[in-house]
């Protein structure tokens, strides 16, 4: 049988908000109940390394989630990161190689909606969304793609979503 599981997860958004009340909690509550056991790349422009954004990451759950030692200790493991402006290819190449041999990565945009369109771009340019690490071609099967997950925004001008939508499904 064949596995459709994401090998990795990529969250766009890292060092903001959302991530620091909502994603931090919720990594830790899935590395706890045994769900998450694949690398964790966050990716921001913030001019931080990846022991700074763990120490954002434990204050999150110390606000938010409540540290658990064990799990957060685990998710440390799994996390890494990549510092890099979402309009510049080198992110992406520098992405790519973070997420070395995953397949089937998981991408969550915890961005404004603004820069959905440009980060799909640069995931599909540098192979991000692609099987493998040096992929030259599209993914033919369902099971091979990429996963792509928004935070929201994506609806809110129909014009805008429309051209979203079609970036998204392209080949």
């Amino acid at each position: 049988m064949t596995n459709f599981h994401s090998d990795a997860l990529v969250f766009f958004g890292a060092t903001g908000d959302l991530a620091y009340k909502k994603i931090f909690p919720s990594l830790q509550s899935m590395v706890k109940r045994g769900n998450l056991n694949i690398p964790v790349v966050g990716v921001a422009k913030a001019g931080w390394n990846l022991d700074q954004l763990r120490t954002r990451a434990k204050d999150s759950l110390g606000k938010y989630g409540g540290l658990d030692p064990a799990a957060f200790e685990k998710l440390t493991r799994l996390l890494r990161y990549v510092d890099g402006d979402y309009q510049d290819p080198s992110t992406f190449t520098a992405l790519r190689k973070e997420l070395q041999d995953a397949q089937r990565p998981a991408h969550y945009l915890a961005i404004p909606p603004v820069l959905f369109e440009v980060v799909v771009e640069h995931l599909a340019q540098s192979n991000c969304a692609r099987a493998g690490p040096r992929s030259d071609h599209a993914c033919q099967s369902e099971g091979q793609r990429a996963k792509l997950g928004v935070s929201s925004g994506w609806h809110d001008d129909p014009d805008q979503a429309g051209r979203r939508r079609r970036t998204v499904q392209r080949p």
